[in-house]
């Protein structure tokens, strides 16, 4: 976005927040109107300049592609998916929280996988099964196997079949039952979305 167009985005925002402030202030006060006002002239300007991680959607399309026709994935999904580098380890974590049941068994998963610095990964999981026994694991933390195609630890494997919409989810290991004994537990399953990416900037604003 242009400067030009961010600025007077801004002077319309300004305006209506000054055109309402009168009843604000009346309520709420003085202190309340300011921090509004501010958290709502930041916001604006935030939004506005961060570019959207995926590409508005086409509403028109004159011409058909293999990624318009979602045949092939576009390149920047995939690197949403796709481990992070040692480089990126060192800001901040690198962070997948699946959660999913299968309708016919009545299981349900949730799990919270995070690859951290210094070769580690650490990994929450509940898995309840059908009959109601719950399963967990419990922030254990253990040396990080991940490639360039898949996360690897804790038990766990986790492979991005389609950028996300499909995931095979594997695990081999221990969890803890609800007596806080040991169970060696062993299953696979993939996780299906039906609904396509989207960025939550582009609907923020």
């Amino acid at each position: 976005m242009s400067y030009r167009c961010l600025i007077l985005k801004l002077l319309s925002v300004i305006c209506k927040e000054i055109w309402l402030g009168s009843s604000t202030i009346n309520k709420q006060g003085l202190c309340y109107f300011l921090k509004h006002f501010l958290c709502t002239i930041y916001l604006t300007y935030k939004t506005q300049r961060t570019p959207l991680r995926f590409p508005e959607p086409e509403l028109h399309v004159s011409e058909y592609t293999p990624v318009r026709a979602g045949l092939v994935y576009p390149d920047n999904e995939w690197e949403q998916e796709r481990p992070k580098s040692l480089k990126h380890l060192k800001k901040k974590e690198d962070l997948h929280i699946f959660e999913g049941s299968h309708i016919e068994s009545g299981c349900s998963l949730l799990l919270r996988l995070s690859r951290l610095q210094e070769g580690l990964c650490q990994a929450f999981a509940v898995l309840q099964l059908g009959g109601g026994q719950i399963l967990t694991l419990q922030n254990e933390v253990r040396l990080d196997l991940s490639d360039r195609e898949s996360y690897q630890g804790c038990g766990f494997k986790l492979e991005c079949l389609a950028p996300m919409r499909r995931w095979r989810i594997t695990f081999n290991g221990l969890m803890y039952n609800q007596q806080g004994e040991d169970t060696h537990v062993k299953f696979g399953g993939m996780c299906v979305y039906t609904v396509r990416p989207e960025s939550f900037t582009e609907y923020f604003t």
